[in-house]
C-alpha cells in the first residue's frame, strides 16, 4: 500500500525529484528502522508472552521485548510525512480553484477530486491504525495487541485495493461516457435509416 501512495503523491506533484527523493529516503528509512529493532528484539533474552487460555496461543513472538510498540514509530511517522505532502497540495489546489472561481465546476467524480480525497484519508486512517496500536502494544493485556495488530495487517489489504479501484473508476468514467454517446449516436442513425426505408 505504502507504494501505491509513493507513486499517486509523486503523480500529484508532477514527479518532481525533490519529492521523490524525500519518499524514496523516508520509505528507506522506515525500512531499515524497523529491520534494525526487529534484528535488536530477536537478538533479546525476553520473558514469553503468556497464552491467554490453554491450547490458545497469540500469534506474537515468543521474545517480544517490552518495548516492541515503538515498531509502530517509523510507520506513522512515513504516513504523517505522506498525509502532510497530500494535504499542503490539496490546500494549495483548492486555494487556485478559489481564486479562479472554478470551484462549483470541480466535480465530484474528478480525477483531482477523488486523488486528493483518498491521498488524505486513506494515510489518516493508517495513521489512525498505527497510534491505536502503538497505544495497545504499550501496556498488556497481549490480548488487545494482537487484535490491533490484526485490524492493522487486513485494513492495508483494504485501503491499498481501494486506491486502485477508486482511481481506476475515475479514470475509465469518461471513457464508459464516450462510449455511450458513440452508442447513442449509432441507435440514432439506425433509427433514422429505418424510418427512411419505410419511407
Amino acid at each position: 500500500m505504502q507504494g501505491i501512495m509513493i507513486y499517486r503523491v509523486s503523480s500529484m506533484y508532477n514527479h518532481d525529484r525533490k519529492i521523490i527523493f524525500l519518499l524514496a529516503t523516508a520509505f528507506s528509512a522506515e525500512i531499515m528502522s524497523l529491520l534494525a529493532l526487529q534484528i535488536i528484539a530477536n537478538g533479546l533474552e525476553t520473558l514469553e508472552v503468556p497464552d491467554p487460555a490453554p491450547g490458545v496461543h497469540l500469534c506474537k513472538q515468543r521474545n517480544m521485548p517490552s518495548w516492541s510498540y515503538i515498531t509502530w514509530v517509523p510507520v506513522a511517522c512515513f504516513e504523517t510525512l505522506i498525509l502532510v505532502l497530500s494535504l499542503s497540495l490539496a490546500i494549495k489546489h483548492y486555494r487556485t480553484l478559489k481564486l479562479n472561481h472554478e470551484l462549483p465546476i470541480s466535480s465530484n467524480s474528478s480525477l483531482a477530486f477523488i486523488l486528493f480525497r483518498d491521498s488524505i484519508t486513506f494515510p489518516f486512517i493508517t495513521l489512525a491504525v498505527c497510534i491505536t496500536n502503538f497505544i495497545m502494544w504499550m501496556h498488556p493485556p497481549y490480548l488487545m495487541g494482537q487484535m490491533t495488530f490484526t485490524m492493522a495487517t487486513f485494513s492495508a489489504c483494504i485501503i491499498g485495493s481501494r486506491l486502485i479501484l477508486n482511481l481506476r473508476e475515475a479514470y475509465y468514467s469518461p471513457f464508459m461516457e464516450e462510449c455511450n454517446v458513440q452508442e447513442d449516436i449509432h441507435d440514432a442513425f439506425e433509427l433514422s435509416d429505418v424510418l427512411d426505408i419505410t419511407r
